[in-house]
């Protein structure tokens, strides 16, 4: 498909030449003298797995008292895209509301766990507590399919008061 343009030798015979370069790329726009072009394949993309996934199914709070001080409890429980128990989800929480410090749990067969506030000051009339994160190998956390069945929560946030 060259045109060759004369040379010392000719192309036949060495394989060297000179050649006209536009002509050569308009024979080959011209399908080079193939009268049916090949399609070029077109890639298919591989889609992406689809993780399974989790989110909070139940908050729970309690508080207990003493002379002194009192204490939350949020029980966390955790479910499947089925809303079925999830065990070994750790859960990433942050306590708010007059102190503030995180905490985590990994829930058990069940599918819950239990964060504690520790003690703190009758001064203090509630303590809220906000689940930040998550996790277990191989599912996605989807936050906005939190929910709690008794309605004391959004599934996200529950605040304690003390009792």
């Amino acid at each position: 498909g060259a045109f060759d343009l004369g040379a010392a030798v000719a192309d036949n015979d060495s394989g060297v030449g000179r050649l006209d370069a536009l002509a050569s790329y308009q024979w080959l726009l011209n399908n080079g003298g193939n009268p049916t072009p090949t399609p070029t394949p077109i890639p298919t993309a591989t889609p992406t797995p689809s993780l399974p996934s989790l989110h909070i199914g139940d908050l729970d709070g309690s508080a207990s008292l003493s002379r002194k001080s009192w204490s939350a409890t949020v029980t966390v429980r955790v479910h499947d895209s089925s809303e079925k128990a999830l065990s070994g989800v750790t859960i990433y929480a942050s306590w708010s509301g007059g102190v503030s410090f995180n905490s985590s749990c990994v829930t058990d067969r069940k599918g819950a766990c239990k964060l504690s506030s520790g003690s703190l000051s009758n001064s203090l009339a509630s303590l809220t507590l906000s689940i930040t994160d998550a996790t277990r190998g191989g599912y996605v956390y989807i936050q906005t399919a939190n929910h709690d069945p008794d309605g004391d929560s959004n599934g996200v946030s529950l605040t304690v008061v003390k009792p």
